[in-house]
């Protein structure tokens, strides 16, 4: 990765950077067990790290050119039911301001579903986090420019490639998409409210299913 003149250097449990005169280690930040999970986005680099599940540090990092905290709390009973033979297979990509990970499949859990070929998103515009399948298995991710603007492709395990952000389906299957959001207070958290409907709007689609819970 790279962050203003810096070159990022990744190690496992370890993380360097390189200005072309000296060698930094970045104090209390691993590195990666993916180095396609890698993602120079705006200012920042985003990357996976698996590890220890005892220790809590597996998840998506954010490092600023002085320090990498992990950003993935949110989703964290997904992240803890990835399965650690992932970890070293997770490819990473960017989508606009969309962060993308594809981590395999992740194992249900008593408040999670299970998710086949699940990838990850971050709407780095309003910090949203979603978990969702696709129909392959990911192992690479590239982008170029033609005519003025960036497309994007995926490869898959058959020797495949998809143009991602075009059409809807993928590879003939349908996209299921699904989002949680966080508590959420209409006038604040010290008033009882009484809710008599939901309104759930969007633009063409299909297949919808809502659930909530109230407090």
């Amino acid at each position: 990765g790279e962050i203003g003149d810096k070159l990022v250097i990744f190690k496992k449990f370890s993380l360097y950077t390189y200005n072309e005169v000296s060698l930094q280690p970045v104090r209390n930040s691993p590195g990666t067990t993916s180095p396609k999970s890698v993602i120079n986005l705006g200012d920042y680099v985003y990357y996976f790290h698996g590890s220890n599940h005892n220790n809590r540090k597996t998840g998506v990092y954010l490092f600023d050119g002085s320090r990498s905290v992990k950003i993935s709390a949110a989703i964290q009973p997904y992240i803890d039911n990835i399965s650690p033979n992932s970890y070293d297979d997770v490819v990473g990509w960017s989508e606009g301001n969309r962060v993308r990970m594809f981590v395999g499949d992740i194992s249900s859990s008593p408040r999670n579903p299970s998710v086949t070929n699940a990838v990850i998103t971050l709407d780095t515009d309003g910090n949203q986090w979603s978990v969702d399948p696709v129909a392959d298995v990911i192992t690479a991710s590239g982008k170029y420019v033609e005519g003025g603007s960036e497309k994007y492709f995926l490869g898959n395990s058959s020797g495949e490639v998809f143009e991602a952000q075009k059409g809807n389906d993928h590879g003939g299957s349908n996209i299921r998409f699904s989002i949680e959001t966080g508590d959420i207070f209409p006038v604040g958290t010290g008033i009882i409210n009484k809710f008599t409907r939901i309104q759930i709007e969007s633009r063409a689609g299909r297949g919808i299913q809502v659930s909530y819970k109230l407090a």
